[in-house]
């Protein structure tokens, strides 16, 4: 009964204050809009480094001279590398998509 009563007691909270909800998700919103467009001057920057940042990885991962690794270690394995390869390669299609999300944000 406890619970019971905790939980109509947060949820009618939430209602309660649901006239005063929207605006301050809207404020926040703007807010985003606003740091987003702050930014917008260092785009080219932050792509370059994640250009860098990517190339660097993909030379670790794919081309790199094989290292002497202790037994146990995630670079003593070949799953372990290939584990790496995997997250690599998402994190360069994320890096792709908010690259060019401007681009085709545009088409939709």
């Amino acid at each position: 009964m406890k619970k019971i009563t905790s939980s109509v007691a947060i949820l009618s909270s939430v209602f309660a204050s649901a006239c005063c909800l929207l605006p301050v998700l809207l404020a926040g919103v703007a807010g985003i809009a606003g740091v987003a467009s702050f930014f917008e001057k260092f785009r080219l920057p932050f792509i370059i480094i994640a250009a860098l940042s990517l190339g660097y990885g993909f030379y670790v991962a794919y081309f790199q001279k094989k290292k002497e690794c202790a037994p146990g270690e995630v670079c003593s394995t070949s799953q372990g590398k290939h584990k790496q390869r995997i997250v690599l390669w998402v994190i360069t299609v994320l890096v792709a998509l908010v690259i060019t999300f401007p681009y085709w944000i545009q088409l939709l």
